[in-house]
């Protein structure tokens, strides 16, 4: 739900609501079992959830080149696992984000944007337990300041130059012998993260030509996430460190039949330094360990058809490549982890499309998604599978296997009647295909859904 309201075209108002309160089934793993050992099913299990979002926005506009934009968010997540089998158990996460930022349009080709931005997140669960035996928060305040200078020095040259400087305060963590959790001091954490995007118009194209204009661009930036309060409470491991990656991206994109279509071919290659992995046995010994190296590469390629003005078509497809480099600091493999080995659940290929056909108030969609085999974990035990023992065999049981490929179609249509009024409905896997997404949780088969929505504007107020 939102809500809109302006008294004067310079100061406008909105509030934003999202509210998600669901109690569901979660018997465990019940789909694919690949080493049949492993059933995982408890069906009198439920988990029950509650998401609530809030957000305020105010943007003033000061003059024709000066514009302030203030926004602050809550969000709750509270999760409650209800097993007879298990015990009950639950997880409560709580994230309030304040963010300012200045637009300044220094010129009629360069503009301004800066700001400051704080984060306060804690964590909470019933596992995660101080030396008293009882659960307690964990909190992390984040401070940012960031800057973006947008400038078109040319009639076909387009810049983009950031930098984003973060904070991180995380409290500690206490020690408990019980659990093997050896404690980790409160820390402080700096990074500055630049990045910068540029694109030159080689071509401009005419109304005559059928090869129009011809846009290549590239971009470079650097990024980092600090381990979250599941990563660093959950786990023996008080060495923990933030994951860091370098992007870059390089393509072309060539627009055709007076702009009615569309393609972009892009490489990309990602680099990333002590990603965060989850180790270790069960039901105590968790253990987050830094994957030292690894890489994801390759091409992606686009394509938009709009032949006429009713129908529009956009397909993507991926290919990608995906390695672990190296495992610096470990004297050994970190299970199942091992140099060589894909990155799990990343396809190697990957595609979709999205057509649209629209007729007065009638609107027709169909979308799809196609995705190829990944290298996935045993679904019960996830990578803690790797560290229990076959009692015939006296081997670690295997923990990773082949999660086949999976097509899945959808299609749907939407209706506006007067007042803002728009009936919808969607036709979900109309080809009932069988997949998991993530081994041993199979999606839904051929489901519908349905409803309406409503748009009722009232002066200078508009609410959804």
């Amino acid at each position: 739900m939102s809500l809109g309201y302006s008294r004067s075209p310079r100061r406008k108002f909105n509030v934003n609501f999202f509210g998600y309160a669901g109690l569901l089934g979660l018997p465990g793993p019940y789909g694919s079992n690949p080493d049949g050992l492993f059933p995982g099913l408890d069906p009198s299990t439920h988990q029950n959830q509650n998401l609530f979002g809030y957000q305020a926005q105010e943007t003033e506009q000061f003059s024709s080149r000066f514009q302030q934009v203030t926004t602050v968010s809550v969000s709750t997540d509270r999760i409650t696992f209800i097993s007879p089998i298990e015990g009950n158990s639950f997880t409560n996460n709580l994230r309030v984000v304040a963010n300012t930022r200045s637009e300044i349009a220094i010129s009629s080709k360069d503009t301004l944007v800066a700001g400051f931005e704080y984060d306060r997140d804690q964590f909470k669960n019933t596992f995660v337990e101080g030396s008293s035996d009882s659960p307690f928060v964990l909190g992390r305040n984040s401070y940012a300041f960031f800057a973006e200078n947008r400038w078109t020095p040319a009639d076909r040259w387009f810049i983009n130059v950031g930098v984003r400087v973060d904070g991180l305060q995380t409290d500690s963590v206490p020690v408990n012998n019980d659990t093997g959790q050896p404690g980790i001091p409160a820390n402080t954490l700096a990074k500055v993260t630049p990045r910068i995007s540029a694109a030159y118009m080689a071509r401009q194209g005419d109304g005559d030509d059928f090869f129009g204009a011809t846009r290549l661009h590239a971009s470079f930036g650097t990024g980092f996430r600090a381990p979250d309060g599941f990563e660093l409470a959950f786990t023996n491991n008080p060495a923990l460190k933030p994951e860091e990656s370098i992007s870059y991206d390089a393509g072309v994109e060539q627009r055709m039949a007076h702009d009615r279509a569309i393609l972009d071919v892009t490489y990309f290659y990602n680099k990333f330094k002590d990603q965060i992995v989850t180790t270790g046995d069960l039901p105590t010994n968790f253990d987050s360990e830094n994957i030292g190296k690894s890489r994801a590469w390759g091409l992606e390629t686009s394509v938009r058809i709009h032949p006429f003005r009713s129908f529009e078509f956009s397909g993507t497809y991926t290919w990608m490549n995906t390695a672990i480099l190296a495992l610096d600091g470990f004297p050994e493999p970190i299970d199942p982890f091992s140099v060589g080995e894909p990155l799990l659940r990343r396809p190697r290929n990957a595609a979709g499309f999205n057509a649209t056909w629209t007729k007065k108030r009638l609107m027709l969609n169909m979308n799809g998604t196609i995705r190829g085999a990944v290298l996935d974990v045993e679904p019960n035990d996830g990578t803690f599978a790797c560290e229990l023992i076959n009692p015939i065999t006296n081997l670690p049981f295997q923990c990773l296997f082949r999660n086949h490929g999976y097509e899945l179609m959808n299609a749907g249509f939407a209706y506006h009647l007067p007042k803002g009024v728009e009936i919808y409905g969607r036709l979900n896997n109309f080809l009932n295909q069988r997949y998991e997404e993530a081994f041993g949780f199979p999606s839904l088969r051929l489901n519908f859904m349905a409803g309406f929505k409503m748009d009722l504007p009232s002066g200078g107020r508009r609410s959804e």
